[in-house]
């Protein structure tokens, strides 16, 4: 996190109360939404059209609380705040399929032009997400979505009552995942640069290893 991610300092006995009090909270905020889907399944599924209908759970932005010593934030290019959940059911989805291609919010509206059939705009950024057999196949072999464009311009302010560190958050950063690869390569406001493989975990690896894979 560049230079300033450096002098954060660690998060003290209060601090680390306020997160955990934060995060129940956020769960608590969650459980309405978990109401909420449940009661449109249901309505679906009674109007006879839910095995006609595509229903997308997704999120607008990850979050961190407390992580790498963060106070509550969403600005960052680290995976607590970059990863969002996305998971779609209707037509032609198979059931509990996962997959692991790399997609953006970009790529939503395609996504959903697709599903109706409405020929793509020429100035979408993003393309539709894989989610058919025939289109996951397919997508396996495509080098386009094995990686993303990451960056914000502006300061990194938490959320909290506590203030902290409000250093230049400008950054352009790219993750970059695939069969046998994850890596992540960030570039700063400063010039500063982070490259990291992702499949390599932090400590163990690093304590076996003789040269160092991440910096």
């Amino acid at each position: 996190m560049a230079n300033w991610g450096l002098i954060i300092p660690q998060l003290n006995a209060t601090e680390v109360a306020y997160g955990d009090n934060y995060y129940r909270r956020r769960l608590q905020t969650l459980q309405s939404v978990d109401e909420m889907v449940d009661a449109i399944i249901k309505r679906l599924d009674q109007a006879g059209i839910l095995d006609n209908t595509y229903v997308i759970f997704t999120s607008d932005n990850g979050f961190h609380i407390g992580q790498h010593r963060l106070k509550p934030g969403k600005t960052c290019a680290i995976e607590e705040d970059i990863n969002v959940p996305f998971l779609i059911r209707g037509p032609g989805v198979p059931k509990g399929k996962t997959v692991d291609f790399v997609t953006t919010h970009t790529d939503i509206a395609p996504t959903i032009f697709s599903l109706a059939n409405i020929n793509l705009r020429e100035d979408f950024d993003g393309s539709p997400i894989p989610f058919s057999e025939e289109s996951i196949t397919k997508a396996q072999n495509d080098p386009k979505h094995d990686h993303v464009n990451v960056e914000f311009w502006g300061t990194q302010r938490g959320y909290d009552a506590f203030g902290g560190v409000a250093a230049n958050n400008t950054y352009k950063a790219m993750r970059v995942l695939g069969d046998g690869y994850s890596l992540f390569y960030s570039v700063w406001c400063s010039n500063e640069r982070e490259f990291y493989d992702m499949k390599v975990s932090a400590i163990p690896d690093l304590m076996l290893s003789d040269t160092m894979n991440t910096h």
